[in-house]
């Protein structure tokens, strides 16, 4: 049905041509008046109220009804308003910029004003437009309406007629999808489980197969869309699948599951087949058990090789135990092919089913043993250590591996189809190789095989290795044995030589512990005479006497065998009769009446050379190994370090009783001299000091000064005796001890009277002694006196004028002292322990003011240690020295107050 369109209807009209140029003049007079009107009020501004009539005739007329307007307010300006009055004429530039301003400006806004008069005439016109099609739109809606309400009333008659249409199609079609879906959920089942399923139907035909189903189908050469609906018989053959034949009737006939295990002819592989009877169809589950077997198989093969490996440490019986237990579990060959020391291989084990076989192959690898440089084969894995594995072996490889035509006929009719050759790894490198052949099977090695082979080798390997080490520790264990039997003989020899002391000990030791040791029958020492020409015999055991006679004492340059040893420094050693007769002809009458066969003789090692020899004779023939020898040599040299000591310790013994006697003379000597002279100095002192009371006369002052000198040196040469004299009895162990408690601080201060004049004189400064914690010692009080007194006096004498003396008490580890200390001229460390000895003065000479015997430290010391105490000195050139006196303590010291001693 068309629709009405009705045409477009104007409700306004547009003003006519006159009232719109009435409009233009009505504006400019009303604009016009009002000027003349309110001149005087706008000046310049003249043009301002004609620019509303602009826009009011613009608005209403239109361009040209402004355009009029606008002309007849610029005449009007120019006639009316401008000066001169009445004139057009324009003589101020202010009005004429107002002039074209207005002109310009007012002609642009009328232009716009128009515009927008024209835009709202359109708008307008478009409104009403708008509403007519609205009205129009409406109408149309209504008979559309009823239109609709029509075509419902047939939709509705026909959705009636679908509708029992859709009830019959859904029950026709609710059974076909319910069969399906059971379908589709049983494969989908069979497709997720991750053994082999295949579906058969009643005629045994192939109806579905799960992924891993088809995996082995593709396995055999086939796809799996040309095998569904044919039977296995028909795709594979009665002989390879017949197992199914005989299982599947048993399944049909008793309708029950059967189970079983079978190898398969297209795989290779184990399974464990279920055939699942279902009415129409039957359903073949199989599990692939192949890794189970093998695991089986492996933990079987490598537990019973390890009791093999483990009960024997004999190699080739264990060989051949182990390569008759990988057949046939294994392999149809195995082999075991050992690295011989000399770089060749030799097959040292060979097993086959048939023991006929074996023989063959034995007599094969004899007639073609393997090649340690082939690149392939048992040579490449004995060189690369690494296993190798021919998955297929076919006839290239088997022409490659022969050595000619008849070796390639034997080769080929054993019939190998596969094969594995493994290491036999030990820690030293590879020892050989396990070979193991598939031969006249359809079954292959995979690497899970080679996995196996390889571990049976390294257990081989260790096996081997165990047996080579048990064999080396056998042998080095005896070795051992004899070797700590020769040191436990030589650690004999040498206890009983250092036990001896003097020279007839050491040989008699020589002779006999060496014979012991040696497993000798005689033994000779020899030792060279003072002058060094001859050997002479100091001990013999078990020597014929007649042969003891003869050599008693023969010259070194003899032609025998212990001169020659002794001239060469080297051992001599004859294993027999023979042998002594062709290197000394000399000793051929000797040597038949002598009862020894063999002779070792060695020469005994001295600082300066050979000072003697060995000579050790066997009965029987006898032969010297290294070790041997070796035990020899150090039998000698233990002896000859002997006698070197026992010679030393003679000389030292002699040198000893030499020295103690000079010491006593001496300290005889320095006694008697001391006391000789003291007594004529006692009486200088007596008469000097006669003459000086005027006993025998008047005495003048240059006397007097004479007699003082006289009466000094007398007493400095008095303590000069007096330290001889002590030392002479400290030596001889004649000076008595009277020992008790000393307070330590008494017996220092009892000592400042005696040098404050001394220190004094020499400008020096003295600190008292610091002794607040008041230690006590254990020491004889004279002696104690008698050491700081002497300490006091060397720190005076060795420190220069405008010096420092200390005085301090200490305490050291349960013992109390006192420090003497100084900033003389010090000591040098090289020189700390000489300055204890008797006689010495440090730097001393015929320069050096220092007088003294230099006995006073060493007495000091010999004193301090005497009573159980000690005399320390720590110094350095330069800076001073400082002396500690210790002694034992008769109370505890407080060890917060008293200073640690160095």
């Amino acid at each position: 049905m068309a629709l009405r369109t009705p045409a477009l209807v104007k409700t306004g009209r547009s003003p006519s041509l006159l009232l719109r140029y009435g409009a233009g003049i009505g504006a400019w007079a009303v604009a016009l008046a009002l000027t003349l009107v309110f001149e005087s009020y706008l000046g310049h501004a003249i043009f301002v109220l004609f620019w509303p009539a602009a826009v009011v005739a613009a608005w209403y007329g239109g361009v040209r009804p402004a355009a009029l307007a606008i002309a007849l307010a610029t005449g009007s300006v120019f006639v009316l308003f401008l000066e001169p009055a009445g004139v057009a004429a324009l003589r101020d530039p202010r009005d004429v910029v107002a002039l074209l301003a207005f002109v310009l400006f007012a002609s642009g806004v009328a232009a716009l004003t128009d515009r927008l008069r024209r835009e709202r005439a359109r708008s307008a016109a478009a409104e009403r437009e708008a509403v007519a099609h609205a009205q129009l739109l409406q109408d149309q809606a209504a008979e559309l309406e009823s239109q609709t309400e029509e075509a419902q009333a047939l939709t509705e008659e026909l959705e009636q007629s679908n509708e029992r249409l859709r009830e019959l199609m859904l029950a026709a079609e609710s059974a076909r999808d319910e069969a399906q879906q059971a379908n589709a959920d049983r494969n989908a089942v069979f497709d997720a489980i991750p053994d082999a399923i295949v579906v058969f139907d009643d005629g045994w035909r192939f109806r579905h197969l799960n992924p891993a189903a088809a995996a082995i189908v593709c396995s055999g050469g086939f796809d799996v869309e040309s095998i569904i609906g044919r039977t296995p018989w028909e795709v594979y053959g009665e002989e390879r699948v017949p197992w199914l034949g005989r299982e599947g009737r048993r399944a049909a006939a008793e309708q029950r599951i059967v189970e079983f295990e079978e190898e398969s002819a297209v795989t290779w592989r184990w399974y464990r087949h279920r055939i699942i009877p279902t009415g129409s169809t039957y359903i073949l589950h199989s599990r692939d058990i192949g890794a189970e077997r093998r695991r089986a198989l492996e933990q079987r093969t490598l537990a019973d090789a390890g009791l093999l490996l483990a009960s024997s440490m004999e190699t080739a019986s264990t060989l051949e135990a182990i390569v008759q237990l990988a057949v046939p579990a294994l392999a149809d060959w195995c082999a075991v092919t050992l690295l011989r020391p000399d770089g060749t291989l030799a097959q040292a084990a060979v097993a086959h089913a048939d023991p006929a076989k074996t023989a063959w192959a034995r007599e094969l690898s004899r007639r073609y043993p393997p090649d340690p440089d082939a690149a392939a084969g048992v040579g490449q894995v004995i060189r690369t250590g690494r296993p190798e594995l021919y998955a297929t072996i076919d006839d290239e490889l088997l022409r490659a591996s022969a050595h000619d035509e008849e070796h390639l006929r034997l080769l080929r009719s054993v019939g190998m189809t596969s094969a594995i050759v493994a290491p036999l790894v030990a820690r030293g490198g590879t020892l050989g190789t396990l070979t193991m052949v598939l031969a006249g099977r359809g079954r292959r090695y995979v690497a899970a095989d080679l996995a196996l082979v390889e571990e049976l080798g390294r257990r081989i390997g260790a096996a081997l290795e165990n047996a080579e080490l048990f064999a080396s520790e056998r042998a080095a264990r005896a070795a051992a044995e004899i070797a700590a039997e020769r040191t436990r003989r030589l650690q004999s020899v040498t206890a009983a030589l250092s036990r001896a002391i003097t020279v007839g000990d050491v040989v008699r030791v020589a002779a006999e512990q060496g014979r012991a040791a040696l497993g000798a029958d005689d033994g000779v020492v020899c030792l060279v005479t003072p002058d060094g020409a001859e050997l002479e015999i100091v001990h013999e055991i078990g020597l014929v006497p007649e042969a003891a006679r003869r050599f008693q004492r023969f010259p070194v340059a003899a032609p025998l065998p212990l001169a020659e040893a002794l001239r060469t420094g080297e051992p001599v050693f004859l294993e027999d009769r023979a042998a002594v007769v062709r290197c000394y002809p000399l000793l051929a009458e000797a040597n038949r009446s002598a009862a020894t066969e063999a002779w070792a003789m060695v020469p005994l090692p001295g600082e300066r050379g050979p000072i003697g020899g060995l000579a050790f004779g066997f009965v029987a023939r006898r032969e010297f190994p290294e070790e041997e020898r070796a035990q020899v040599v150090a039998v000698a040299r233990q002896c000859g370090i002997a006698l070197e000591r026992a010679r030393l310790l003679e000389s030292e013994r002699a040198a000893r009783a030499e020295a103690e006697t000079a010491n006593r003379a001496k300290t005889d000597f320095l006694a008697v001299m001391s006391h000789e002279l003291r007594t004529p100095l006692n009486a200088i002192a007596g008469h000097t000091e006669l003459v000086e009371l005027g006993v025998h006369g008047p005495v003048t002052d240059a006397q007097r000064e004479a007699l003082d000198r006289v009466r000094r040196s007398g007493r400095h040469l008095l303590g000069l005796i007096n330290d001889v004299l002590n030392f002479a009895k400290l030596e001889a162990g004649h000076v008595e001890f009277d020992i008790g408690a000393v307070p330590l601080h008494e017996a220092v201060e009892g000592l400042e009277p005696l040098v404050s004049s001394q220190i004094r004189a020499k400008s020096l400064r003295f600190t008292p002694c610091d002794c607040s914690a008041r230690p006590v010692a254990r020491a004889d009080r004279e002696k104690v006196r008698q050491i700081l007194l002497n300490l006091l006096s060397n720190a005076m004498k060795f420190t220069a004028p405008d010096g420092a003396i200390s005085v301090e008490c200490v305490a050291d580890d349960g013992r109390v002292g006192v420090r003497v200390s100084d900033t003389g001229m010090g000591i040098a460390p090289d020189k700390l322990e000489q300055i204890f000895a008797p006689f010495v003065q440090v730097n001393r000479g015929l320069s050096t003011p220092h007088e003294g015997t230099g006995l006073g430290l060493a007495i000091s010391r010999d004193l301090a240690r005497a009573m159980g105490g000690d005399l320390r000195v720590a110094s350095a050139e330069g800076t001073g020295s400082a002396f500690t006196l210790l002694l034992p303590a008769a109370q505890p010291p407080s060890p917060a107050s008293a200073a640690p001693a160095p």
